[in-house]
């Protein structure tokens, strides 16, 4: 992406995100700068500059009435996607999109066991049914092309697959994701389906609360309370720039 597109589709992902503001506190939906954009409030005030989305999380008791409320409240250009509104949608977490190009990632938060062994179990069945619902809608991503052990897996789970139906997939994992949600004093959240391990994505329930607000793109938005830690954790020296311009936009 071009720095004059990268440049005009942060402007469209801020507006998104001004939107999604609006709709959320109209409706009282908990939610929270994560990752990248937090990263981004506290060392740059806005986007950081090659940057090409934004993250908000959310949590999984809210999964629900957040797809509902933004099928609805968004208007073309924009739209909200999840596997609900798109058939051959690829994961279990839903995105805004503007002229049907990803803007604004909306992360599910779960709380998880404060077991180690119990959380490596949740995580890894996270992993094996996302592997085999993605190779139920026949989606392959960049890494499984160009890997020879990515290829291996992707054949495997796509053997799998057929034993299961894709409604049975998805209600497994909607499962997974509620499996300790009774939990009160729970220590841990996970932000389920971002990037990285289960170790980085792994946040404090006493990072959350109370709530830091930051200054982004000249508004003011919620955050984690305790963003030094959780930003340390996730980046380690995370006020030195490492530019990461990759352009992994995708059309939908």
């Amino acid at each position: 992406m071009r720095n004059i597109e990268l440049k005009e589709h942060q402007s469209h992902a801020i507006e998104a995100l001004k939107r999604i503001k609006k709709c959320f506190e109209d409706n009282r939906i908990e939610y929270f700068l994560l990752a990248g954009t937090c990263l981004g409030s506290v060392r740059e005030k806005g986007m950081i500059p090659w940057d090409d989305d934004i993250d908000i999380g959310i949590f999984v008791r809210d999964k629900e009435a957040v797809a509902e409320l933004l099928t609805t409240h968004l208007s073309l250009p924009y739209r909200w996607v999840d596997w609900n509104v798109n058939s051959s949608y690829s994961r279990p977490h839903g995105k805004v999109l503007y002229n049907d190009i990803e803007c604004v990632d909306i992360f599910t938060l779960i709380k998880t066991s404060d077991n180690a062994f119990l959380r490596e179990v949740q995580w890894i069945k996270r992993l094996f049914l996302f592997k085999l619902y993605r190779a139920k809608v026949n989606y392959i991503s960049r890494h499984e092309i160009k890997d020879l052990k990515g290829k291996i897996k992707l054949k495997i789970a796509r053997i799998m697959a057929v034993l299961f139906s894709k409604e049975w997939i998805k209600s497994q994992i909607i499962k997974n994701e509620h499996k300790y949600e009774q939990l009160e004093d729970n220590k841990y959240y996970v932000n389920f389906y971002s990037v990285y391990g289960l170790k980085k994505e792994m946040i404090k329930a006493e990072w959350l609360y109370p709530k830091t607000y930051v200054e982004f793109e000249g508004d003011s938005y919620p955050t984690v309370g305790k963003t030094h830690e959780y930003l340390s954790h996730l980046y380690g020296d995370y006020m030195t720039p490492k530019n990461n311009n990759v352009d992994h936009k995708e059309r939908f």
